[in-house]
């Protein structure tokens, strides 16, 4: 899970992210649940958390030290309203983590979601590295397969889809 979690600190790791979330069935015997699927993203990568609940904690879980950044901007509501005029790194709309939902939205009506919390979290963790390794136009197969190797000669240490775009350059 080392590259999982680099993954998700190189999106949080950038001044403007996009966050948004979507609901995830979690089937248990005799019993559906609903779970939240979140996506945080930035240009190059987008990391996804899956969560059973999109409540104010699991908000701070998601995005961890980055909600410091989220308070400070809505403490003062209207220079952040308009921020976007100064700085052109703020997008308008939030489309980028929507697109980035999308699959994991079709993927859900495919299979229905999860049959444990462990698959729940290991659907989070495959979505992130595969739609990550499309923003960086990386071939998912080739990124999964790089990076398991690359575990297995280095345990523990990350292999990010832009260390494969990179090298591949």
């Amino acid at each position: 899970m080392p590259t999982y979690e680099a993954s998700h600190a190189h999106v949080l790791g950038v001044d403007v992210i996009a966050v948004d979330e979507t609901w995830w069935r979690l089937v248990k015997k005799g019993a559906s649940k609903r779970w939240w699927v979140w996506s945080v993203a930035r240009e190059d990568a987008v990391s996804y958390r899956l969560l059973s609940s999109r409540s104010t904690d699991a908000a701070r879980t998601v995005l961890a030290d980055y909600m410091g950044k989220a308070i400070a901007y809505t403490s003062g509501l209207w220079p952040g309203l308009v921020r976007f005029l100064v700085d052109p790194k703020i997008p308008l709309d939030t489309n980028s983590v929507e697109r980035a939902l999308r699959g994991v939205a079709v993927g859900r009506k495919n299979h229905y979601g999860s049959r444990s919390e462990r698959g729940t979290r290991v659907a989070g963790l495959f979505y992130s590295l595969i739609e990550s390794a499309e923003l960086c136009g990386v071939e998912p197969r080739a990124h999964l397969h790089e990076a398991a190797l690359r575990a297995v000669r280095n345990p523990g240490k990350a292999t990010l889809a832009r260390d494969i775009r990179s090298s591949q350059a």
